[in-house]
């Protein structure tokens, strides 16, 4: 064994140095946990089941985009290349995640806030009411909407289904698991991202998605912000196979070989294994694989799940995915399938790994009954073990590779286009290299895991591979899971880890040493992070002694303690002060109308009539004539009671629409704490331009143009910005007259 002075100071992979540090940290020398049977969800547990999805209601509103241009090149959507001849020693690829969708930009009026008089609101039986908004791509095999949220009340619901296609799922959430789901993402972004947090709905076979909005009794639909300024379109086909695509159901190479005629022996693993779909903030949708893992707690069965870095490794992503189970043939060889079950509502990222290459995630919603949690070890000794691969290649129905363990490894990524060097090493490598003697693995494999010995104990993740066809031999490398493990996993996966989290910590009710939660305590995230009885309430921290935004548990229906308002009515803040506001009738002071309880407004120097100073401004009930919009509002500048708009504030259309001296900046929201697609009042810059995008010669006006996509009027391609043309006569499908001529992206012929 290393001695102290060797494995201390610097940290050492190796095998011997990691049993050192296993016996003076106290984690075992070797842990493992054993393979379960999930048992499925309780009957009325909300975080597997959420809440009843609606069809369409009513005419709706549909947006229509026209057909996609043509791909320059899509090199994820093709068939992967055959190498002619072996690739140089070690020199690979990093497989990657399989490329399935990619962003497209929706136009008005989805994709700033939406008017709600713009939707068709139905009367529902029980007093509530909903309405249905339809997004249609052409072209498209699947959708997601990636919607912008600004305001979504808990109680609200929200299904997703598909317009196209009647035998496709629905799904739905209330809008308290999407208000969870963004306020983690909002937290875990990245301070410097430009890119806006969005819910990415399920994926939704069809190239027409719907969206049924429903409101309960007593909440108005103005107490909905939301816009959508995205779809991904979705070139594979999820839950049929009615033709080969490049990725999907039949997209795997020849010799693959059929999980289905491996049951016998591989039956306890394969329906750990599934399909994970993820998207990006651009509309980028993605293909991998991952495994349902057990803890070392034979009496917990909580759902972690492990995939790859390279394939989920940001806390956004984790929120996206989509998982399929039983993803494979009913039988050996078999042109049936199984009977697969999608499971959207995303997951909690809990830890990843850049080296060793893996990602350990909690699902949101509880997978299927009949899901096996898989046995793990941590066992340092990997050379020669036989192994088993189980993935979805190519996004197609569940395979089995088999091989052997041939060398520890260590592996670097060399250049963009993923490329990486492999070379063997001793056991300080965080890789394994396995050699294929049946099947291979390809793009969408990865995140995969490797399985060994009699009781199946996962043992690796796929991180790297050769892109090679059935003809040759097919060398690949998988993240150590022992490293993965001692490093960072065993927080969550070992039975006798210690709590060292403190109580109100981000996802501390999720950390198997710590939760589930008693009353009172968070973070969590869904209602299985509290004990038997609790429910996960959102954004109640400060009630409780912690930041606003934590979740706690909490008796269903139970009023949390408000801490105690040591502000007096009409003090500065007043009304935004958590503790405090919203402001009742004749309380102050506010600065918005959101500051003030449902149904007033918020009066600038009314103090005087409540008993407090004159320059007060005090919640009061909306006079005649009054502006009951917030900023932000799409037709706030353009609204009577409300505009003309003073300088931050929007959405505007024209100059005309804001006070004497600001222009109408377009997509400026971002500047201002609002949406980045938001037009906002503000100084003109020097050299103004005092034309409006629409007006005649706005585009040629060199202190207004060039063009950006949407605006006119132009009267040649150099009047638009670079990579634009000049569209005749379209100025109706971007709210302009309709014989205006308006800079667009060029549609591929």
């Amino acid at each position: 064994m290393a001695s102290n002075r060797n494995c201390s100071g610097v940290l050492v992979f190796s095998a011997a140095c990691l049993l050192q540090w296993a016996s003076v940290t106290g984690v075992a020398a070797a842990p493992s946990a054993e393979t379960e049977v999930f048992l499925g969800p309780p009957a009325d547990s909300p975080s597997s089941e959420g809440v009843r999805p609606l069809g369409p209601v009513g005419k709706g509103l549909r947006v229509d985009l026209p057909p996609p241009p043509a791909p320059a090149d899509a090199p994820s959507s093709t068939p992967a290349p055959k190498t002619e001849s072996a690739p140089a020693p070690g020199a690979a690829s990093t497989l990657g995640p399989a490329v399935v969708g990619s962003g497209r930009d929706l136009p008005a009026p989805v994709n700033k806030v939406i008017d709600p008089a713009a939707f068709d609101w139905v009367p529902q039986a029980d007093g509530g009411q909903a309405t249905t908004l339809v997004l249609a791509s052409p072209e498209a095999k699947a959708l997601r909407a990636g919607l912008l949220i600004y305001a979504l009340p808990n109680a609200a619901q929200v299904s997703f289904f598909s317009a196209s296609d009647a035998a496709s799922p629905a799904y739905g959430f209330s809008g308290s698991e999407i208000n969870r789901s963004l306020e983690r993402d909002r937290q875990t972004r990245d301070a410097d991202s430009p890119d806006p947090v969005l819910y990415w709905s399920p994926v939704i076979e069809g190239d027409a998605l719907g969206i049924t909005l429903y409101l309960p009794a007593g909440i108005a639909p103005s107490e909905v912000r939301l816009a959508i300024p995205k779809l991904s379109h979705i070139t594979a086909r999820f839950l049929s196979a009615a033709t080969k695509l490049p990725i999907g159901p039949g997209a795997s190479e020849d010799c693959e070989k059929d999980v289905s005629c491996y049951l016998d022996g591989w039956g306890d693993v394969a329906p750990a294994v599934a399909k994970i779909v993820f998207t990006t903030a651009s509309g980028q949708s993605s293909v991998c694989s991952g495994t349902l893992l057990a803890d070392s707690d034979p009496n917990s069965q909580i759902p972690y799940f492990l995939t790859a870095n390279h394939c989920v490794s940001r806390q956004v992503e984790a929120s996206s995915m989509q998982t399929y189970w039983f993803y494979r043939t009913r039988s050996c060889k078999s042109k049936e399938w199984a009977d697969v079950v999608p499971l959207g509502g995303g997951a909690t990222l809990l830890s990843t790994l850049e080296h060793p290459d893996a990602t350990l995630v909690r699902l949101d919603r509880l997978p299927p009954a009949g899901v096996t949690l898989v046995g793990w070890s941590a066992e340092t000794d990997y050379l020669a073990e036989k192994v088993a691969g189980i993935h979805h290649p190519r996004g197609d129905l569940q395979k089995l590779s088999w091989g052997q363990i041939t060398n520890y490894a260590t592996c670097d990524i060399y250049d963009a286009s993923g490329a990486a060097m492999c070379a063997a090493v001793g056991p300080e490598g965080k890789y394994v290299e396995v050699d294929w003697s049946l099947g291979l693995v390809e793009q969408g494999s990865s995140g995969s895991g490797i399985f060994a010995g009699a009781d199946h104990k996962l043992r690796g993740v796929l991180s790297i591979g050769e892109i090679v066809g059935c003809e040759q031999n097919q060398r690949v490398w998988y993240s150590r899971f022992d490293l993965a493990y001692n490093l960072k996993f065993h927080t969550w996966l070992a039975e006798t880890s210690a709590c060292n989290a403190e109580v109100g910590s981000w996802a501390y009710c999720s950390n198997v040493a710590c939760g589930p939660c008693a009353q009172g305590q968070g973070d969590c995230d869904t209602d299985a992070d509290c004990k038997e009885g609790l429910t996960c309430v959102q954004d109640v921290g400060e009630a409780y002694g912690f930041a606003p935004t934590v979740d706690v548990c909490e008796v269903p229906g139970a009023i949390p303690p408000k801490l105690s308002c040591d502000l007096a009515n009409g003090s500065w803040d007043f009304c935004a002060d958590a503790r405090c506001g919203p402001c009742a009738l004749g309380q102050g002071d506010c600065d918005t109308n959101s500051e003030c309880a449902v149904g007033l407004v918020c009066l600038p120097n009314t103090g005087a009539q409540f008993g407090l100073p004159a320059t007060v401004d005090v919640c009061t009930a909306p006079p005649a004539g009054a502006c009951t919009r917030v900023n932000g509002d799409r037709q706030l500048c353009s609204d009577p009671n409300c505009g003309p708009c003073q300088a931050g504030q929007g959405d505007c259309d024209s100059n005309a629409e804001c006070a004497a001296g600001l222009i109408c900046a377009f997509n400026a929201g971002e500047k201002y704490g609002l949406p980045a697609t938001l037009d906002i009042c503000e100084l003109p810059p020097e050299n103004p331009c005092t034309k409006s995008p629409g007006d005649w010669g706005y585009c040629a006006d060199p202190a207004c143009g060039p063009c950006q996509a949407g605006q006119g009027d132009c009267d040649s391609n150099a009047e638009c910005a670079a990579g634009l043309t000049c569209v005749y006569n379209v100025g109706e499908q971007h709210g302009l007259p309709a014989t205006m001529d308006v800079c667009e992206a060029p549609v591929a012929q």
